[in-house]
């Protein structure tokens, strides 16, 4: 338009129509809203041609450039005029592409945590299911159960503070496994292996359940001995060792195949593998191999 101020550099522009509304308007041509991203287009014509005869309307659509293919702008129209005048509409479009990224993120968000939860809860009543069958006594219920709940805890707080895809190196996993051991003569060594976000969780409970039994019957307790946790990756293939070296014989847990047990297979078969375990009266190694993220990407 002749006179009209050019936009400030970097600003977007925003267009303002008044105009009359014949009595019955023939349909916009589709020219005037090349501009719109063609899937919205139809839809805006159509509201458009409505509101010349009459009827507001509220639209968000698309530019159809693909420079702007994240913008979101808010088109509306309205009818207004005095009873026995012609009517007048007054069309706006307005920016508004940061309300509508917050409102998909909080839907995200909202669906995330519905399914975090649901599943905390499945594994929350088959753990309590579990020990249920094991013991009649309430008090071991509630001790057993704490404790996984525990580690279910620590591993989902690390999932949480690095984002749901991220990954988390082994060596944090079972150097925070092992915190509440600290004085325990433990070794820990390995590589710079990553873990997937959807291995944390059953990782997490295997490592509790090796360190649990290492204090009940092994060296993390009242045996005398050490802690090796070793671990490496070849292409996909990680492959981890826990291994306890005793310093006297000593005779062979009677685990007896409960809580924990069903425990440790139900979650090594999360990962997609079963635990090796040899036990002698000098030591008692596990080892888990799964697949994982190649190292080559």
């Amino acid at each position: 338009r002749k006179g009209a101020p050019s936009p400030a550099p970097g600003s977007r522009r925003v267009g303002i129509t008044v105009g009359l509304a014949p009595p019955l308007p023939p349909p916009l041509p589709i020219g005037e809203t090349t501009g719109t991203r063609i899937e919205d287009r139809d839809g805006l014509v159509q509201d458009l041609t409505a509101c010349g005869r009459g009827r507001d309307f509220r639209r968000v659509i698309a530019p159809s450039s693909d420079a702007l293919s994240d913008v979101r702008l808010e088109a509306a129209g309205q009818v207004f005029g005095e009873d026995g005048e012609k009517p007048r509409v007054l069309g706006v479009m307005v920016d508004v592409t940061s309300a509508q990224s917050a409102a998909k993120l909080r839907e995200a968000v909202i669906s995330e945590m519905d399914h975090r939860v649901k599943n905390l809860f499945t594994q929350i009543s088959a753990m309590l299911r579990m020990a249920a069958r094991e013991t009649d006594d309430a008090q071991e219920v509630v001790s057993e159960v704490s404790s996984r709940i525990n580690a279910l805890s620590r591993s989902h707080g690390m999932t949480t503070a690095r984002g749901k895809n991220e990954q988390v190196l082994m060596e944090h996993l079972i150097s925070t496994t092992l915190a509440p051991y600290r004085g325990a003569r433990v070794r820990i060594d390995g590589d710079q292996t990553v873990i997937q976000p959807k291995q944390v969780v059953p990782l997490s409970l295997i490592l509790h359940e090796l360190a649990t039994n290492a204090f009940k019957y092994g060296v993390l307790g009242s045996v005398a001995g050490t802690l090796s946790v070793t671990w490496h990756q070849e292409g996909d293939l990680i492959t981890l060792d826990w291994a306890e070296a005793y310093e006297s014989d000593q005779p062979d847990p009677d685990e007896g195949g409960g809580f924990g047990s069903v425990l440790l297979e139900g979650a090594a078969a999360q990962v997609g593998s079963a635990l090796d375990i040899e036990q002698t009266p000098r030591g008692r190694r596990t080892r888990l191999e799964f697949r994982g993220v190649s190292a080559d990407g």
